[in-house]
C-alpha cells in the first residue's frame, strides 16, 4: 500500500507541496468576533423572494421545467430557511490568498454551542461551486436542523480572478490547505462547539474530505458522496477527466501516477484516524464516478476495522438529487448520533 506521506513527499520534489495554512484577522464590519469577511446575503438580489428565484429562473431560460423547479426547490423550504438561517458568502485569508467561502448558521441560537459541519464542494475550478441552489439542497437544511456549517469554494473558484489573490485550483494539492484553515476559524466562532465537528463532501469534495482525515483528528463523524476513491481507475472509464487533470493538477505530465495515488483514499485508507466514522452515499447508476470506487473504500475501510457505513441507492445518479430529502436524512442521521452532546467526550 502506498503511504500518503511517502505520496506527499513526492509531490513536494516537484514543487507542490503542501504548507501549513494560516488565518489572519479578518472580521466582518460591525462585528470583531467574526474571523472572516461577510459578504451579501445568501437571500438578496435574485434570491431576496421565492417568486423573484423563479423570475429569475425563467430569465434565464424560458423552457425551464418550473413543475420540477417547484418540486426540488419548495416554497415552503425557502420560506423557512430564510426566516431561521443567517446565511452568508464569505471571504477569508490562507497565507497570501484570500478563499471564497460560505457560512450559514440557525438564528435565534446564541448562546449555544452548536456542532459545526465543514462542507466540501464538488466540480473545479468555478464550476461546482456552492451557488444558491446547491445551498438549498445541501446546506441549508442541515443548518435548519441546529448545525453552524461552513465551506470552502477553494482557490481559484472564480472565473478571471487574479491568480496572485485568488490562487488556482490544484484539484486537491495546495487548495487542501483552504479545508485546513477552517478548523482555526471554528475556534474562533462564537457559539461553535470545536469539539464537535463533522465533514462532509461530495465527488472530488469527498476526497478533499478523506485527505483532510489524514491531517487532523479533530473530525467526529464523515460523509462522503459519489466519491472516486482511485483516480487511476476512475480515468479508464472516464478518459475525459484528463482533461481536467491536465489543467489543475501541478506538473501532471511528468507526475501522473503520483499525483493521481495522493488524491486516491484507496491507497492510504490506513492513514485515516481509526476511530473516524465514515458514511459511503453512492448511486449505482452514477455515470461519473463508479459505484466501485465506494465498494472499494468500504472494502478497505472493512480490512482494517474501521467504522463505516456504505449506502447506495438504487438507480441513483451522480448528485442522488433527485434522492435529496433521503440524502439528507442520511446526514443527519449520521451526524445526529456522531455529534450529539453525549458524544463529545467518546
Amino acid at each position: 500500500m502506498i503511504r500518503l506521506a511517502t505520496i506527499l513527499a513526492a509531490i513536494s520534489l516537484l514543487g507542490c507541496a503542501s504548507t501549513e495554512p494560516t488565518v489572519s484577522s479578518a472580521s466582518s464590519a460591525g462585528n470583531e468576533d467574526i474571523p472572516f469577511k461577510t459578504g451579501r446575503s445568501c437571500f438578496s438580489g435574485s434570491r431576496s423572494s421565492y417568486d423573484d428565484w423563479v423570475a429569475s429562473v425563467v430569465s434565464k431560460n424560458e423552457d425551464a421545467d418550473l413543475a420540477t423547479f417547484h418540486i426540488r426547490f419548495p416554497e415552503a423550504d425557502y420560506e423557512s430557511y430564510k426566516t431561521g438561517l443567517d446565511c452568508n458568502y464569505i471571504a477569508y485569508p490562507v497565507g497570501d490568498l484570500t478563499i471564497r467561502g460560505v457560512y450559514v448558521r440557525p438564528k435565534g441560537r446564541e448562546g449555544e454551542n452548536l456542532p459545526v459541519l465543514i462542507v466540501n464542494r464538488g466540480g473545479n475550478g468555478p464550476s461546482g461551486a456552492w451557488n444558491f441552489g446547491r445551498m438549498f439542497q445541501r446546506i441549508m437544511p442541515l443548518a435548519n436542523s441546529g448545525y453552524i456549517v461552513i465551506g470552502s469554494q477553494y482557490r481559484g473558484s472564480r472565473k478571471g480572478d487574479d491568480p496572485v489573490v485568488y490562487g488556482s485550483d490544484e484539484f486537491g494539492g495546495e487548495d487542501i490547505n483552504d479545508v485546513l484553515a477552517l478548523f482555526e476559524i471554528i475556534d474562533r466562532l462564537p457559539g461553535a462547539d470545536g469539539s464537535r465537528i463533522g465533514m462532509y463532501g461530495w465527488s472530488r469534495g469527498g476526497f478533499m474530505a478523506l485527505m483532510t482525515a489524514t491531517k487532523t483528528a479533530r473530525l467526529k463523524a464523515m460523509a462522503v458522496g459519489g466519491t472516486p476513491t482511485d483516480l487511476v481507475a476512475e480515468l479508464v472509464i472516464r478518459p475525459e477527466m484528463e482533461r481536467v487533470f491536465r489543467a489543475r493538477i501541478p506538473n501532471y505530465e511528468d507526475n501522473k501516477t503520483v499525483a493521481l495515488e495522493a488524491r486516491s483514499a484507496v491507497h492510504w485508507a490506513d492513514e485515516i484516524d481509526t476511530d473516524l466514522p465514515i458514511l459511503i452515499l453512492h448511486g449505482d447508476r452514477d455515470d461519473r464516478v463508479s459505484l466501485k470506487s465506494a465498494e472499494e473504500l468500504a472494502e478497505a475501510l472493512k480490512e482494517l476495522q474501521h467504522p463505516y457505513r456504505l449506502v447506495t441507492y438504487e438507480g441513483g445518479s451522480h448528485g442522488l438529487l433527485e434522492r435529496n430529502r433521503e440524502v439528507i436524512d442520511e446526514l443527519e442521521t449520521w451526524f445526529g448520533a456522531h455529534l450529539a452532546e453525549n458524544e463529545k467526550s467518546h
